[in-house]
């Protein structure tokens, strides 16, 4: 289906589209792939006491994906900022051990699925023996089945158990607590409905994908549902754990090692724990009785130029007592800088554009600005001075851009050519392997490109 399918569509059509996606994958898979996904107890009869195993494996699940929500959040900005310097590779895999401790209190699906695989084997074991066994069957998976990603757009990864019945799935980056995925049935993640899963049995083999998502990630063929629904490729054990992620997966999707050239849009969430319940935003109450909450967003905008702090809350927040100073000085503010909502509305912005301006320093205007959004930030748990910190980072990036583009117009001026119209004109004085008619074209079933 595609990606304008709704949830509803989704699952009138579940029904019919398991058996066509069971069938589809027990014919593609090669035998042995499939026995990657094989279970020990696929066909066992379960029972009371295999019943409160599996509740407790999902409540510990829960605990842990809660914790992970508490303390980290989704930046894709923190993660290009931890490999714009590195230039292949094998760079980015020497710093895989530290790459979690340095984007602290920051991550992405990978990091945090790895933190939330890690802290549930940990729990199992501590568990007692009857759910030691389990901590082997924890998988840090992803749906990129090649594992060779080239844009964040192509690769999920999730934490995840697989049970006879059910698929225990921890994905802290979208969804604040895990949640299970039952046998041959369509689950919407809670606050998390633009997507779905479906777990499907394949004898004793159990496979979770993903359909409803906008940009669906395969390669496999698709000799039945091609042209009538899509999902994603089977999610698979991530290969070379964390270390192989990074080099396979969070590095090369995006071109971070682009020195001289302005990354694209960049975003960072930021989560803290109150001690009370917000009315007008969606929270996650913690085993401690308190509550997890997504306090704002900071937009990063190289090309333009411009920070955004977007969703501040306003009702819930900014209109409290021990906040009126703060509130006072926002409002003093321009509407084109800070905009409020009306009586008591939900939301907030700050926005702070930088044309003119960067390689050189900031005016004093835009510091005061950038004051401001620290301490906006700050209070809402981002780390002090933090987007102070992103702005300076932001100044380095377009001196690299200035300098390239003056060394690219010296070139220019000078007839030399530069690095890509050489490899541009090596390519085209290569002979082709076809001119010697000795080399046949693969042969591919399936025609249907990637759709990214």
């Amino acid at each position: 289906m595609g990606s304008s399918t709704t949830l509803d569509e989704l699952r009138a059509a579940a029904w019919k589209n398991i058996p066509i996606i069971v069938a589809e994958l027990t014919k593609i898979l090669p035998a042995e792939k499939m026995a990657d996904f094989f279970i020990p107890d696929a066909n066992i009869r379960m029972n009371q006491q295999h019943s409160q195993v599996e509740a407790r494996i999902f409540e510990l699940a829960c605990n842990v994906t809660k914790a992970m929500y508490a303390s980290k959040a989704y930046s894709n900005y923190h993660v290009w900022e931890a490999f714009r310097h590195d230039k292949s590779k094998e760079a980015a895999r020497a710093i895989a051990p530290d790459l979690i401790a340095s984007l602290h209190p920051f991550g992405n699906c990978l990091t945090m699925s790895f933190e939330c695989a890690e802290e549930l084997r940990a729990k199992l074991k501590a568990e007692g023996p009857e759910y030691a066994g389990y901590a082997d069957r924890v998988q840090f998976v992803t749906n990129n089945w090649e594992q060779q990603a080239r844009s964040s757009r192509e690769y999920h990864c999730i934490a995840i158990v697989r049970l006879p019945t059910q698929c225990i799935v921890m994905d802290a980056v979208n969804c604040s607590t895990a949640f299970a995925v039952p046998l041959g049935q369509l689950y919407a993640p809670p606050n998390c409905l633009s997507i779905g899963y479906f777990y499907v049995a394949c004898g004793d083999a159990r496979l979770l994908v993903e359909c409803g998502t906008k940009s669906p990630s395969y390669t496999l063929a698709r000799p039945y549902s091609r042209g009538k629904f899509e999902y994603d490729d089977p999610y698979a054990e991530i290969k070379d754990g964390l270390v192989g992620g990074v080099q396979n997966l969070a590095f090369p999707s995006v071109d971070y090692h682009s020195r001289g050239k302005l990354p694209g849009r960049r975003t960072a969430f930021v989560h803290q724990v109150w001690n009370h319940k917000p009315d007008n935003l969606c929270s996650e109450l913690l085993p401690d009785k308190r509550y997890a909450i997504e306090t704002c967003l900071l937009r990063v905008d190289s090309v333009k130029r411009k920070i955004v702090v977007e969703f501040i809350p306003y009702a819930d927040w900014l209109l409290r007592p021990e906040n009126a100073d703060l509130l006072g000085r926002l409002r003093l503010r321009g509407r084109d800088e800070v905009r409020l909502p009306k009586n008591w509305g939900k939301f907030a912005s700050i926005k702070l554009v930088l044309k003119g301006q960067g390689t050189d320093g900031f005016d004093e205007e835009t510091v005061q600005i950038l004051r401001l959004m620290d301490e906006v930030c700050g209070k809402l748990g981002m780390p002090e001075g933090e987007v102070s910190r992103i702005a300076g980072v932001m100044q380095e990036v377009w001196a690299e851009y200035d300098e390239a583009k003056a060394k690219k117009a010296s070139c220019q001026q000078k007839g030399v050519p530069t690095r890509k119209e050489r490899a541009a004109a090596k390519v085209t004085t290569q002979p082709s392997p076809r001119e010697d008619g000795n080399v046949e074209l693969p042969q591919n079933t399936d025609k249907r490109q990637v759709p990214y």
